[in-house]
């Protein structure tokens, strides 16, 4: 059967006192048996290219570059052609402030993160089995 949406919106959330953008919508997908399968960040506000990479750096120290025993990556600094490419090779981008459009995938045994930043959109998603 298909999973249903929760949807909460949380304004002036604040993940670190240094973190670059402040206003979230707060995503829950539960399962029928009442089980967060994922959590989902999104910006509330339109962000510029410079806060939304300096976002995704943010999210890359403080979550990715934690997750013990990352067994799948997946890079692109492209939607419209996905090539993957090398994690580093989108941070340096990243940290340029100039990248328009980045993805980021990490996964492990117990979930998978996903980081995006499109449009003046960034999202943080994390999914649990």
């Amino acid at each position: 059967m298909a999973e249903s949406l929760l949807a909460k919106e949380m304004g002036e959330i604040t993940k670190g006192d240094h973190a670059p953008a402040h206003n979230f919508k707060l995503l829950f997908n539960i399962n029928q048996e009442n089980r967060v399968v994922t959590v989902i960040l999104k910006s509330a506000d339109s962000l510029n290219v410079t806060t939304g990479n300096q976002l995704f750096l943010y999210y890359y120290e403080k979550a990715f570059s934690l997750m013990p025993g990352v067994t799948y990556t997946n890079a692109i600094d492209n939607y419209d052609q996905q090539v993957n490419i090398e994690v580093g090779n989108l941070i340096t981008e990243l940290k340029g402030l100039n990248c328009e459009q980045a993805s980021l995938t990490y996964k492990n045994a117990l979930m998978a993160m996903t980081a995006g930043f499109y449009k003046g959109t960034f999202s943080f998603t994390i999914f649990a089995p």
